[in-house]
């Protein structure tokens, strides 16, 4: 809640229209999970599981990317952002096998850090959906599809 109130805050100060907001996580399935808080207040760091001692927890909706986009009734995704913390395969797989041609992304920006922690092949995924590897950033990769 903390940081959707932030980024709402960011969004009204610098007079964006076209950013959406969806108040959940995103994932493999609609349900709710409990959001662990990192000890260190980085909420940088939050991330849907099992809490590690002393982290505190709170309920929060989890929802299908497909359905998310689709509840905000987005068209079109120039840019996807995802830093998700070791479930952009569970979040990006099942959109890339959903979600039509056009909802496809140009460019998908990802932290691939915690890849040994996934449980589906992400990358197989991209490259059999025609995304190509393009640049890495440290832990971060962007893949991009052609139009």
């Amino acid at each position: 809640p903390e940081m959707i109130g932030r980024l709402k805050k960011n969004i009204t100060l610098n007079q964006l229209t076209n950013v959406h907001v969806a108040e959940t996580a995103v994932g493999d399935s609609n349900a709710t999970v409990s959001l662990c808080l990192p000890r260190k207040k980085n909420l940088g760091q939050a991330k849907v599981g099992e809490p590690s001692e002393g982290e505190e927890t709170i309920e929060v909706p989890l929802t299908k990317l497909h359905d998310a986009l689709t509840e905000k009734k987005v068209r079109q995704i120039d840019l996807l952002k995802v830093d998700i913390e070791g479930l952009e395969d569970k979040a990006l797989v099942p959109f890339l096998e959903t979600a039509p041609p056009t909802l496809l992304p140009t460019d998908i920006y990802f932290e691939d850090v915690h890849s040994e922690s996934w449980s589906i092949d992400l990358i197989s995924a991209l490259k059999a959906t025609g995304y190509k590897m393009q640049q890495r950033f440290g832990h971060n990769v962007v893949y991009s599809r052609a139009a």
